[in-house]
Protein backbone atom coordinates (compact mmCIF):
# COMPACT_ATOMS: atom_id res chain seq x y z
CA UNK A 1 0.00 0.00 0.00
CA UNK A 2 2.83 2.38 0.92
CA UNK A 3 4.37 1.82 -2.63
CA UNK A 4 1.15 2.78 -4.58
CA UNK A 5 0.67 6.08 -2.51
CA UNK A 6 4.27 6.94 -3.83
CA UNK A 7 3.98 5.79 -7.36
CA UNK A 8 1.05 7.90 -7.90
CA UNK A 9 2.62 11.07 -6.12
CA UNK A 10 5.73 10.79 -8.21
CA UNK A 11 3.94 11.05 -12.12
CA UNK A 12 4.80 13.87 -13.85
CA UNK A 13 1.70 16.66 -14.40
CA UNK A 14 2.01 18.50 -17.47
CA UNK A 15 1.13 22.11 -17.04
CA UNK A 16 0.32 24.64 -20.05
CA UNK A 17 1.28 28.19 -18.91
CA UNK A 18 0.28 30.41 -21.92
CA UNK A 19 2.50 33.80 -22.40
CA UNK A 20 0.69 37.25 -22.44
CA UNK A 21 1.08 38.64 -25.75
CA UNK A 22 0.49 42.50 -24.58
CA UNK A 23 -0.77 45.21 -26.33
CA UNK A 24 -0.98 45.76 -29.98
CA UNK A 25 -0.78 49.04 -31.03
CA UNK A 26 -1.06 50.38 -35.01
CA UNK A 27 1.58 53.32 -35.96
CA UNK A 28 -0.79 56.25 -35.13
CA UNK A 29 -0.77 54.90 -31.48
CA UNK A 30 -3.99 53.20 -31.82
CA UNK A 31 -5.22 49.75 -29.89
CA UNK A 32 -5.44 47.16 -32.14
CA UNK A 33 -5.66 43.90 -29.53
CA UNK A 34 -5.62 43.37 -26.25
CA UNK A 35 -5.61 40.73 -23.83
CA UNK A 36 -9.00 38.95 -22.58
CA UNK A 37 -8.30 36.36 -20.19
CA UNK A 38 -10.64 33.21 -20.94
CA UNK A 39 -11.34 30.10 -18.57
CA UNK A 40 -12.04 26.71 -19.94
CA UNK A 41 -13.81 24.00 -17.43
CA UNK A 42 -12.50 21.12 -17.90
CA UNK A 43 -13.16 17.57 -16.16
CA UNK A 44 -10.93 14.77 -15.44
CA UNK A 45 -13.97 11.72 -16.35
CA UNK A 46 -13.18 8.85 -13.65
CA UNK A 47 -12.97 11.33 -10.76
CA UNK A 48 -16.22 12.72 -11.11
CA UNK A 49 -18.99 12.21 -9.02
CA UNK A 50 -22.38 12.13 -8.49
CA UNK A 51 -23.33 15.64 -8.54
CA UNK A 52 -26.12 18.37 -9.58
CA UNK A 53 -26.42 18.57 -12.92
CA UNK A 54 -29.85 20.92 -12.84
CA UNK A 55 -27.65 23.33 -10.38
CA UNK A 56 -24.60 23.48 -12.68
CA UNK A 57 -26.31 23.44 -16.12
CA UNK A 58 -28.16 26.95 -14.58
CA UNK A 59 -24.96 28.33 -13.93
CA UNK A 60 -23.57 27.64 -16.91
CA UNK A 61 -26.70 28.48 -19.38
CA UNK A 62 -26.47 24.98 -20.61
CA UNK A 63 -29.11 22.21 -21.38
CA UNK A 64 -28.36 18.98 -19.28
CA UNK A 65 -28.14 17.63 -22.61
CA UNK A 66 -25.52 19.13 -23.98
CA UNK A 67 -23.38 18.98 -20.54
CA UNK A 68 -24.43 15.09 -20.51
CA UNK A 69 -23.07 14.98 -24.31
CA UNK A 70 -20.44 16.61 -23.38
CA UNK A 71 -19.24 14.37 -20.46
CA UNK A 72 -19.92 11.36 -22.80
CA UNK A 73 -17.30 12.66 -25.11
CA UNK A 74 -14.57 13.20 -22.75
CA UNK A 75 -15.07 9.49 -21.28
CA UNK A 76 -14.86 8.37 -24.96
CA UNK A 77 -11.75 10.68 -25.09
CA UNK A 78 -9.92 9.50 -21.99
CA UNK A 79 -10.62 8.68 -18.54
CA UNK A 80 -7.73 10.28 -17.57
CA UNK A 81 -7.29 12.52 -18.49
CA UNK A 82 -8.46 16.55 -18.40
CA UNK A 83 -10.91 18.08 -21.18
CA UNK A 84 -12.57 20.78 -22.23
CA UNK A 85 -16.72 20.84 -21.27
CA UNK A 86 -17.25 24.46 -21.54
CA UNK A 87 -14.99 26.26 -23.33
CA UNK A 88 -14.07 30.26 -23.08
CA UNK A 89 -15.80 31.29 -20.92
CA UNK A 90 -15.24 35.07 -19.72
CA UNK A 91 -14.35 36.55 -16.15
CA UNK A 92 -17.53 37.19 -15.16
CA UNK A 93 -18.96 33.81 -16.13
CA UNK A 94 -16.33 32.47 -14.52
CA UNK A 95 -17.00 34.73 -11.60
Amino acid sequence: DSFVGRSENNAIKVVYDYPQRGFIFDRNGELLVSNQPSYDVMVIPRNVKPFDTTELCRILSITQEQLVERLDKAKIYSPRLPSVVIPQLTKSEYA
